[in-house]
């Protein structure tokens, strides 16, 4: 993109989340920054999974599950209700957890809002900072 009467380009940059970061070069930096800066400070205090505004899709594995998990394929929970209804729940990474309700389970959870509470985050924490 060019610039126009001396303004700088406008550029549109997408996060792997999904994020949409729009402004010129030096604008889209410093909001990555301030995003990779906050990951670090929540990761460093323990960003405590499972909040109520989360929703976490239950995911069956491909072809080989039981009546009990195929039942559940597909059902959203509010992130304050997982850990009480897979007690047993295995986090494989910040966005999925590993079922468990059996013995060989490979079901898993998968945070499916991430985008929206990310942004959401990031924006009552700047507005905070400000």
């Amino acid at each position: 993109m060019g610039c126009i009467h001396n303004q700088p380009a406008s550029e549109r940059f997408e996060t792997v989340n999904g994020i949409i970061i729009e402004g010129d070069a030096s604008r889209v930096l410093a909001t990555l920054r301030r995003i990779k800066n906050s990951m670090l400070v929540w990761e460093a205090v323990g960003y405590e999974r499972f909040h109520p505004e989360e929703d976490w899709i239950f995911e069956t594995k491909s072809g080989r599950s039981c009546p009990r998990c195929l039942s559940l394929n597909g059902r959203v929970y509010p992130g304050d209700e997982v850990a009480r209804i897979f007690p047993n729940h295995v986090p494989m990474s910040p966005t999925e957890v590993s079922a468990r309700l059996h013995r060989n389970c490979g079901c898993r959870l998968r945070w499916i809002n991430i985008k929206e509470m990310l942004q959401s985050r990031l924006h009552r924490e700047s507005s905070v900072v400000r």
